[in-house]
């Protein structure tokens, strides 16, 4: 079974306790690195989390961005079924438009795919047409993993929270800021389905112990705008974490600042997910607070 005391955790940073170094980047090069991680372990289950996940970072670096988020996640994935260990591997909705366009395409064909499309939330099948060159990398990083394993189970998802070690996603970011009693900045125009970290990593579970492999989206139960979670937040930590959802500022992406382009109308259809795994369901926001809270791990929120 999956869990904690069978787990081991490859880190580029120095490894902590329980974990070994590991650096995709350095592997995308040399993938004699990811053989030798492979054939220390012979793992049963490899899970590629790891990838060049700063959206505006990647428009700087797009050759890290393809190493990290292509190239490197390939070369493991070739690795690890090797010696018969299931691959999962994690992508992104940013492989679609959102709706959105890129700036003076017009609505017509960029890098050879659609600049723009009807919008989410998206299924499988749907075409992908992602705007910037994180998208751009995980789309290409998808059809490299299935190459290089066509048993990989490949998982796309999207505005993931819950608690964790670094302490970066949305809701930290959210209580860090109004905790402080800082404004900040929240898109009102962007729209995904929030997705509760313990819940994917549940449904990752699952779906390997069906032996499931291809893609699949795994996002939360609802479309939600960035405004109307971070309020969902605010209201499911209630006395328990006080915020002032008078902090929140609404913006438009337009004038966010951000140097890559953003899907807009995004989210993720689980139909297919719910076919394959019908006993899973993911966690509403406040049911996911209510969790986190109870089960703390990793950073506290606020810090």
């Amino acid at each position: 079974p999956l869990g904690p005391r069978n787990c081991v955790a490859p880190s580029a940073a120095p490894p902590a306790e329980g974990m070994i170094h590991f650096d995709l980047a350095q592997a995308a090069m040399q993938p004699q690195l990811a053989i030798d991680l492979v054939q220390t372990v012979y793992p049963e289950v490899v899970c590629i989390c790891a990838g060049f996940t700063w959206v505006d970072g990647c428009e700087r670096e797009p050759q890290k961005a393809n190493a990290m988020n292509n190239r490197g996640p390939a070369v493991l994935a070739a690795a690890a079924a090797a010696v018969g260990a299931k691959v999962v591997w994690y992508s992104t909705d940013y492989v679609f438009s959102g709706g959105s366009s890129l700036p003076g395409s017009g609505g017509s064909k960029a890098n050879g795919v659609a600049a723009a499309d009807a919008g989410g939330p998206y299924g499988e099948e749907d075409p992908p047409s992602p705007l910037n060159v994180y998208g751009s990398s995980k789309l290409a990083g998808e059809a490299a993993v299935l190459a290089a394993d066509p048993s990989a189970l490949v998982l796309r998802t999207n505005v993931v929270y819950g608690p964790e070690h670094v302490g970066k996603n949305f809701v930290y970011q959210l209580a860090r800021k109004l905790g402080s009693g800082e404004a900040m900045n929240v898109p009102v125009d962007q729209i995904g389905t929030p997705t509760y970290n313990r819940d994917l990593a549940d449904a990752t579970k699952r779906l390997v112990e069906a032996g499931a492999s291809g893609l699949f989206n795994v996002g939360g139960p609802e479309p939600l705008g960035r405004v109307a979670f971070a309020e969902k937040v605010i209201t499911a930590l209630g006395g328990r974490r006080p915020l002032d959802a008078g902090l929140i500022k609404p913006v438009e992406t337009v004038n966010a600042g951000q140097a890559a382009c953003r899907p807009l109308a995004s989210g993720l259809k689980l139909d297919k997910l719910r076919a394959a795994i019908p006993d899973w369901a993911p966690r509403s926001v406040a049911e996911a607070i209510d969790d986190w809270l109870a089960n703390p791990h990793g950073k506290s929120l606020g810090e």
